[in-house]
C-alpha cells in the first residue's frame, strides 16, 4: 500500500465531468477532410476545364460528348462537397457517441486517487488497483486533466482536486527533473520536403505510378499540340500545364494545406531527452512518452524523425539544434530505437 505520509497528503476524490474527459480526446475527433477536399477540387477543375476546352474551342461538333466532362466536375465537386460537410459532420456525431460510451462505463463513477514516488492507486465504487510508475507508458497534460496511461488503461485526474504541491510531485516524477530543455520549431520548407521525401520512401510504387500517369497525359496532350496553331491551341497548352502542376505540385500541396491549417504545426515547441522518453511542452499542455511508445527513428539531411507508428512521426529539426546536441541526440535515439 501507499505510505500513510503520501497517502494523507497526495489522495483526492472527485468526479470527472464529461467536458474533461472530452477535452483529453478533442485532437482525435473527426475534422473536416480539408485534404481530401482540395484534391477532389483540383480533378473537378481539370476535368471541367478539359471539358470546357473540348466543348467550346477544340471540337465544337461533339459538344455533346465532350460537355460530359463538364457534367462529371460539376458532381465530383458536389460529391466532395457532402463528404466535406455533412460526412464530416456525421463521423463526429459517431465518435462523440462512442467516447460518451466509454465515460460513462469508465469515467462517470466516483473516484479516489493517491500516489507517492513508488506507485499510484486508483479506487472507484466497483475496483481498486494500483500501478508502479515504472510501468507509465506516456503522461498528457492538458488545461484541465493529467492522464496517465500504462498498457491497460488510463487513469484521468481533474487538476482542480490537485493542490499546487500535489500538482508540481506528480509533475517531477512523470516528466522527470534536470533534462535540458531544447527549443524547436519547423518552418514551411522544412515541414513541406520532409512530408514529400517521406511518402516516396513509404509509398514509392504509388508514387511513381501516379507520376508516370500523369506525366504520360502531359506528353500526350503536349504531342498532339506541338504542331498546331490557333486559338484553340492555346487552351490545350493550358490543359497540359494544369495537368503538369497536378502532377508534380500535388504531393507538396497537401504538406502546404495541413501545414497552414494546423497550430500544432506552426507553434514553437520544448522538448526534453532522457533515458526514460520524451518530454514535449506545447501551448495546449505538456505530455510524455517513454520509448516503448514509439515504433522506430529515422534521420534526415534536415530532421530526426520519431515514428509513433510506420506512417505518423515527429519532426525534430536539425536547424534548431548545435553540433553538439544533434550528436547527443543521434546517441540517445540510436540507443533507444531501431533507426530506419
Amino acid at each position: 500500500m501507499l505510505s500513510d505520509a503520501a497517502h494523507a497528503s497526495s489522495t483526492v476524490t472527485y468526479t470527472l465531468s464529461w467536458e474533461e474527459f472530452l477535452e483529453l480526446s478533442q485532437s482525435s475527433l473527426p475534422k473536416a477532410g480539408i485534404w481530401s477536399f482540395a484534391a477532389a477540387l483540383s480533378i473537378a477543375t481539370a476535368i471541367g476545364i478539359f471539358g470546357g476546352v473540348l466543348t467550346y474551342a477544340v471540337d465544337p461538333g461533339s459538344k455533346a460528348i465532350a460537355s460530359i466532362f463538364c457534367v462529371l466536375s460539376l458532381l465530383l465537386f458536389a460529391a466532395s462537397f457532402w463528404d466535406l460537410i455533412v460526412r464530416t459532420k456525421k463521423r463526429k456525431a459517431r465518435a462523440l457517441k462512442k467516447l460518451r460510451f466509454r465515460y460513462e462505463l469508465y469515467f462517470a463513477d466516483e473516484q479516489k486517487f493517491a500516489f507517492d514516488h513508488e506507485k499510484w492507486a486508483l479506487g472507484t465504487t466497483t475496483k481498486k488497483h494500483e500501478t508502479l510508475w515504472a510501468s507509465l507508458m506516456s503522461t498528457v497534460e492538458t488545461q484541465n486533466t493529467i492522464a496517465l496511461s500504462t498498457t491497460i488503461g488510463s487513469t484521468l485526474v481533474p487538476k482542480r482536486v490537485l493542490d499546487r504541491q500535489a500538482l508540481d510531485s506528480l509533475r517531477r516524477i512523470t516528466y522527470g527533473e534536470n533534462e535540458e530543455s531544447w527549443h524547436f520549431h519547423v518552418s514551411l520548407l522544412e515541414y513541406v520536403l520532409t512530408e514529400a521525401e517521406s511518402r516516396w520512401r513509404r509509398r514509392p510504387f504509388l508514387m511513381v505510378t501516379t507520376h508516370t500517369v500523369g506525366l504520360s497525359f502531359f506528353l500526350m496532350i503536349a504531342y498532339g499540340l506541338y504542331d498546331k496553331t490557333g486559338p484553340e491551341v492555346s487552351w490545350g497548352w493550358l490543359v497540359a500545364l494544369l495537368v503538369l502542376i497536378l502532377t508534380v505540385g500535388m504531393q507538396f500541396f497537401y504538406p502546404f494545406v495541413n501545414y497552414q491549417t494546423s497550430d500544432s504545426l506552426r507553434h514553437a515547441w520544448e522538448a526534453k531527452f532522457s533515458d526514460r522518453g520524451v518530454w514535449i511542452r506545447i501551448p495546449d499542455g505538456d505530455s510524455f512518452s517513454t520509448w516503448i511508445n514509439f515504433a522506430k527513428t529515422q534521420e534526415t539531411r534536415r530532421s530526426f524523425l520519431l515514428y509513433l507508428n510506420l506512417t505518423t512521426y515527429n519532426i525534430y529539426p536539425k536547424s534548431c539544434l548545435s553540433v553538439e546536441q544533434q550528436s547527443t541526440l543521434r546517441e540517445l535515439l540510436r540507443s533507444k530505437l531501431t533507426s530506419k
